[in-house]
């Protein structure tokens, strides 16, 4: 059963969260070379840093993609450590006929502005 991780890093920024993307290779429009095993990932900053909310296959799947976002971390020059990494078995996942893209939400092909709330 799929798994969900949360983690919450003190001191890093949108600069910071794209310059690790571009060295992984990933499109956060969804193009790219995303992670193996990887069903879901969403990133939102907070007022201390970045929070990372993403649905993996099983925890093996993201134990082996480490590697891979250590490396682009370190040569990024990122020194900052996860303040609270949470492992969850999933209840449930679903995925509506809408996807958040850009603070926009587009439903059935069409583009509308909207009101997004999360819980953690």
């Amino acid at each position: 059963m799929a798994e969900l991780l949360i983690t919450e890093i003190d001191g890093i920024g949108e600069a910071e969260y794209d310059q690790v993307n571009a060295e992984l290779g990933v499109d956060i429009n969804g193009g790219g070379d995303w992670p193996d095993g990887l069903i879901s990932h969403t990133a939102a900053t907070t007022d201390k840093g970045l929070i990372v909310i993403e649905i993996w296959e099983s925890r093996e799947a993201q134990e082996a993609e480490m590697p891979k976002l250590g490396a682009a971390i370190q040569k990024t020059g990122l020194q900052e450590k996860p303040m609270r990494a949470n492992w969850s078995k999933l209840k449930a996942h679903v995925i509506p006929d809408k996807a958040i893209s850009g603070g926009m939400v587009e439903a059935q092909g069409r583009a509308s502005s909207a009101t997004t709330a999360a819980t953690t």
